[in-house]
């Protein structure tokens, strides 16, 4: 039913804006036919909202693009990890020393309304995520200082670009880099 943050309930497109804990749940679609002569109603297959779930529609841009870094340590630690699909075991990890950068080049200029960043616990506690068409001329779109948390799922952003960058200036552990599992651009 519509009311609080659903809409759509009786259309083709049910939208849950500003999902919460509450909202996680099995959603199925109901199809009933009021034709008296042969009445009927059918029950499509559940689909589960959960806490991990990717919203159809939307596509993980940064997967497998070009991505070019400040630094990186070693071999095994390139600024290709962080847009290999895995969340856990592959990583990029910067030199030890002064702010740090890693960006995607996404191809062609698109939208952008969502930057997700999974942290080795060598995160960033400040930075900024920019955005350029050309490469060159950048713009800050979101900063951010304290951060303490290993994944950082910036949404509602509300822009078009090619390249994203993030640019770590401030460290959790100030003796090593910065190190990134995933950034993924949606």
């Amino acid at each position: 039913a519509n009311g609080g943050n659903i809409s759509g309930a009786r259309t083709a497109t049910l939208t849950i804006a500003n999902i919460a804990a509450q909202d996680f749940a099995n959603y199925a679609a109901r199809v009933i036919s009021y034709d008296s002569a042969n009445p009927a109603s059918f029950t499509s297959t559940a689909a589960s909202l959960t806490s991990a779930t990717s919203c159809s529609g939307t596509t993980n841009r940064a997967l497998g693009k070009a991505v070019t870094a400040s630094s990186f340590i070693a071999a095994g630690y390139e600024p290709a990890k962080v847009v290999d699909g895995n969340t856990t075991t592959t990583r990029w990890a910067s030199a030890y020393s002064g702010s740090q950068w890693i960006q995607v080049d996404l191809g062609a200029v698109v939208a952008v309304s969502r930057v997700k960043l999974t942290w080795d616990p060598a995160y960033a506690t400040d930075y900024q995520i920019l955005t350029s068409n050309n490469g060159s001329s950048w713009t800050t779109l979101r900063s951010y200082t304290g951060n303490t948390s290993l994944v950082n799922d910036n949404t509602g952003l509300n822009t078009s670009a090619r390249y994203v960058r993030i640019n770590g200036t401030g460290k959790a552990l100030p003796q090593w880099g910065f190190s990134l599992y995933e950034f993924e651009i949606y």
